[in-house]
């Protein structure tokens, strides 16, 4: 007879002392289960203890949470989380620094715990904790290791919620902010830094403005730059310092061992040219034609070097090379992902009329000037040469701040997008008057013509108006007060006629010398295709959380959008020709534009160029093709004898599909648990039984091939499958809501009695066999996407296989008519 399920059986360890094996009434107070295990080992005072998990974060277990405990779950007997925090709060305080560090590591690590965080809290913990950082000098210059515990440790507190982020003082937000300026500050320090002040910013609209003030544009640019030329140390020196390279300097003796002066002697550099990052070194020369030598520049990758002197400089970079690999072992593109991270929080919180200033300014302004740096070349050059470009590939955290970046980089045009254009405004009528101007010169100007009056003039505007394409010819500002594209519609018109004249020209001047019905109206097609390319880039909505999907080719110039729209221009034009479409067609043509560009950008092109080219073999022609091959299994067969066929074939598609799905239940998957992005993430583990009738579920170790202690939920007892926003996990955590892909990805059974499994998938498809699989074992329908996909697949390539023989052959709509019956039946042959 199984045990009941309020009894848990577990182990509970005590340092020094054999483990108790004890079955857990889940019903019983836990203050009386720890006093029966403190007896066990004969420990005074149960009220001083608790217990907690002794693998993973090792938690504390309090009676909201106890119900997570599991059979065959390893606990500890711990201090109380109130002492705890007492004692550590002593220790934090001590004048034994070695003290003081073991207390900074123990907290950092206990800190994730919201019991314990609540308790240290309530003891002033965060101010003691700020104090520590405020008077930090001496802890940076000696101590640096407990510095990065000790704010570790403060943003594991604040990310609880428990207190605001607004208490947080000025001396301490310039101290953290000084940490981010300083150039040669541990990497640690730096990384938990950058995060520190990146959640002062989303928290709190108040430390915006004191944040910003504090940093500037260039500091947090120098964290994306992998600035420092390094070469590679000699096999025998980095067998004694445990590093691998050191940053190039004049003087430094090297000795080339790859390229066309391999194997010649040692030589001094005589100098460092970054701007061409190559160095220069004595001796190693060519002589020009007239007899001058001059040095040959050298990547310092083709050289290693065989002496290190000594200095003090040296020292405190193998010091803090050998402790960053041994320890914290954090990357560049780390850093560099915290730098983005915090660029696009300030970027985000900034005031609107900070995002549209315009303006170009140095990059010594404070980041409240963030958006308009984005405008600059430098800027945008450093992430696509150290970021997107870098020698390492892009991880998934830092493609999605890049994704973020773009769409709040393309967030700008939101405010010219809604603007409708005012009529009565000279300066907006001037911008018309301009593309008139540059498109039909200044010889065609009415005022030049001697004589001309104002209805000649009038005439003459309103037959230009009607060549450049504006669908109100009297009166072309008409055309601008739609929104969107509202004025960023006129701003994209005024860049191709000013960047790019001769395509502008080319383009009015081509259509003006067409047909009038084959005529291609590019003020309303430039209106239509800025209004297509707003819609395609979501430009004014929000990032997503879940989302990364970045395009380089944006981080290629600073007016992407504008370049994009001339790219785009040019299609729509060719594409219209290709058609050799008329005013009727005009809908027809942007359809197949949007197709063409939406088909285009999924592959990511590196460059503007590449994303051109791209454009240029989607033709008009291999649009039609590919629609017509992916129409291929709904236009086909459609009479009624294959009709019938595949719903005759369409059951057993179904039920393989159906067996897939259960089998794949029975494979397992792991599920993440939602918690916080900094700390490391825990998982679980489903899978469904051979049998089909129980689910079995449980805990997976920090390492996924450990052993997993299951529980079991009989299929019998299942009550429903909940997605979505029913989900209890996504009704909790109100947080969970606003992410739309976690919404998406979120499913829970419910089983008896009121009980629920909440999941999380880890993607999409996972999400669509697990919702198959359920349904599926529950005897409902399975509805996903997936399924959809699946059984069309399928089913064409079936019905295909069985219709191989009928190639070329016509299939009638309807069987051949029943033939008259025989006049007569005597039609048996006699022999003899």
């Amino acid at each position: 007879m199984p045990p009941p399920s309020d009894i848990v059986k577990v182990a509970i360890e005590w340092p020094g002392a054999n483990a108790q094996l004890l079955e857990i009434d889940q019903k019983r107070p836990l203050a009386s289960i720890i006093k029966e295990v403190c007896d066990g080992w004969s420990l005074p005072n149960p009220e001083y203890y608790t217990l907690r998990y002794a693998d993973g974060p090792q938690l504390y277990i309090t009676e909201q949470t106890r119900s997570d405990i599991k059979n065959g779950t390893i606990l500890q007997l711990a201090i109380s989380p109130s002492r705890a925090a007492r004692q550590l709060m002593e220790r934090t305080q001590s004048s034994n620094m070695e003290t003081r560090l073991d207390a900074m590591k123990e907290l950092a690590k206990l800190s994730a715990d919201v019991t314990f965080a609540t308790e240290f809290i309530n003891m002033d913990g965060i101010i003691v904790l700020t104090r520590l950082v405020e008077s930090g000098t001496k802890l940076l210059s000696h101590y640096s290791e407990m510095l990065a515990f000790t704010l570790t440790a403060f943003l594991e507190l604040m990310d609880h919620g428990i207190v605001s982020w607004d208490m947080v003082s000025i001396t301490f937000i310039k101290q953290i902010a000084g940490y981010v300026s300083q150039p040669m500050v541990d990497v640690s320090i730096l990384q938990r830094s950058l995060a520190i002040l990146e959640s002062m910013v989303l928290n709190s609209q108040s430390l915006y403005q004191k944040i910003a003030e504090e940093i500037t544009v260039g500091q947090l640019i120098s964290h994306l730059q992998v600035k420092i030329m390094s070469s590679p140390l000699s096999k025998e020196l980095r067998q004694k310092y445990n590093v691998r390279s050191m940053p190039i300097r004049k003087d430094d003796e090297v000795l080339v061992v790859r390229g066309h002066y391999k194997g010649q002697q040692i030589g001094k550099v005589a100098q460092v040219y970054r701007k061409k990052y190559v160095i220069y070194i004595e001796r190693v020369q060519w002589e020009k034609a007239n007899g001058t030598a001059v040095h040959v520049g050298i990547h310092p990758s083709k050289v290693v070097i065989p002496r290190l002197k000594l200095d003090k400089d040296h020292k405190k970079i193998l010091e803090r090379k050998a402790k960053s690999r041994q320890e914290h072992n954090l990357s560049n593109q780390e850093i560099q992902t915290y730098a983005i991270a915090l660029i696009n929080a300030l970027f985000l919180k900034a005031p609107e009329d900070k995002r549209q200033d315009k303006h170009l300014n140095p990059l010594d302004l404070p980041v409240t000037d963030m958006a308009n740096a984005f405008a600059q070349k430098h800027l945008r050059s450093i992430i696509l040469n150290h970021v997107i470009r870098g020698n390492r590939p892009i991880k998934t955290e830092m493609a999605h701040q890049l994704y973020v970046l773009q769409v709040l980089t393309f967030n700008l045009l939101e405010e010219r997008m809604m603007t409708k254009m005012d009529p009565n405004d000279q300066a907006q009528r001037d911008i018309i008057f301009e593309l008139r101007r540059i498109a039909f010169d200044a010889e065609s100007d009415p005022s030049n013509v001697p004589g001309s009056g104002t209805e000649k003039r009038k005439a003459m505007y309103t037959k230009d108006y009607k060549m450049l394409g504006f669908t109100n010819h009297i009166n072309p500002a008409l055309d601008f007060t739609q929104t969107p594209p509202g004025m960023l519609a006129l701003d994209n018109m005024l860049y191709l006629a000013k960047v790019h004249q001769d395509t502008y020209i080319r383009i009015v001047l081509e259509n003006s010398s067409r047909e009038d019905k084959h005529e291609c109206p590019f003020g309303r097609s430039a209106i239509e295709l800025t209004k297509m390319l707003c819609e395609i880039l979501q430009v004014g909505e929000l990032p997503n959380e879940g989302r990364n999907d970045y395009h380089p080719m944006f981080f290629t110039h600073d007016r992407a959008f504008e370049e994009l729209f001339g790219i785009c221009i040019q299609l729509l034009n060719k594409t219209w020709k290709e058609m050799r479409a008329t005013a009727e067609d005009f809908n027809k043509v942007m359809q197949v534009v949007r197709e063409q560009i939406t088909r285009a950008l999924p592959s990511k092109p590196n460059s503007l160029d590449q994303f051109k080219s791209k454009l240029r073999s989607l033709s008009y022609s291999e649009i039609l093709r590919l629609r017509q091959s992916e129409r291929m299994s709904q236009d086909d067969f459609q009479s009624p004898p294959i009709v019938e066929l595949r719903e005759k074939i369409q059951p057993e598609i179904l039920e393989l599909i159906k067996q897939q799905r259960l089998n794949r239940l029975c494979e397992g998957s792991s599920f993440r648990k939602i918690g916080n992005r900094r700390r490391q993430e825990r998982f679980w583990y489903c899978r469904l039984a051979l049998n089909h009738k129980v689910l079995h579920y449980g805990d997976l170790d920090d390492n996924p091939q450990g052993e997993v202690t299951f529980e079991s939920l009989q299929e019998k007892n299942i009550k429903a499958i909940v997605t979505g926003k029913d989900c209890p996990h996504m009704k909790e955590k109100s947080a969970l809501k606003q992410n739309k892909e976690v919404l998406e990805l979120a499913f829970s059974i419910l089983y008896d009695p009121d009980e629920t499994l909440n999941f999380i998938a880890p993607n999409k498809y996972e999400y669509c066999i697990w919702i198959d699989g359920l349904s599926a074992l529950l005897g409902k329908d399975m509805s996903s996407e997936l399924t959809k996909s699946d059984l069309d697949t399928l089913l064409s390539m079936e019905m295909k296989l069985r219709l191989l023989d009928l190639e070329n052959v016509q299939i009638p709509e309807a069987p051949p008519p029943v033939p008259k019956e025989p006049s007569s039946y005597d039609f048996v042959y006699h022999y003899g």
